[in-house]
């Protein structure tokens, strides 16, 4: 069986949550395709700058460079002053060079929308960003 190491930042707010049933989804699909998610913690988010007067420091930067695929909540408090702890996420995208967010959404058969006569042959594209946070397209990937 395939063992993948994750390291996991889970954030603020929601973050925690949405990475919490994101697990579950992955840690549940792992034994069906073969493989198992060793998840690796990481403290950084609001409440580690708060407790350590640190966003994230070098060390835990040189850490995570050692693994193939990083696992981010959303990074964000209003207790602190806006954009403080989302350098966290600046901080990785320049230590890794990543400069793409790429997201993409699809409607799966079965599933109902939101969206008023609209089905999975509707709901399915892309989200592209640069990772700047100045740029967002979305378009639609077209079957036929």
């Amino acid at each position: 069986m395939t063992e993948y190491k994750i390291p996991v930042i889970a954030g603020d707010g929601v973050g925690p949550e949405i990475i919490r049933e994101g697990k579950k989804v992955i840690d549940a699909v792992a034994p069906l395709e073969g493989f198992r998610v060793d998840w690796i913690h990481f403290p950084h988010g609001t409440e580690h700058y708060l407790k350590m007067g640190e966003i994230i420091s070098e060390k835990s930067l040189e850490e995570l460079g050692k693994y193939r695929a990083l696992y981010v909540g959303a990074i964000g408090d209003p207790r602190v002053e806006p954009g403080l702890v989302d350098s966290i996420i600046v901080k990785v995208r320049f230590a890794f060079d990543e400069y793409v967010n790429l997201r993409m959404v699809k409607l799966l058969e079965g599933i109902p929308s939101p969206i008023l006569k609209k089905g999975p042959k509707d709901i399915d594209f892309v989200v592209l960003r640069e990772n700047d946070n100045s740029i967002a397209i979305a378009y639609q990937i077209w079957e036929g």
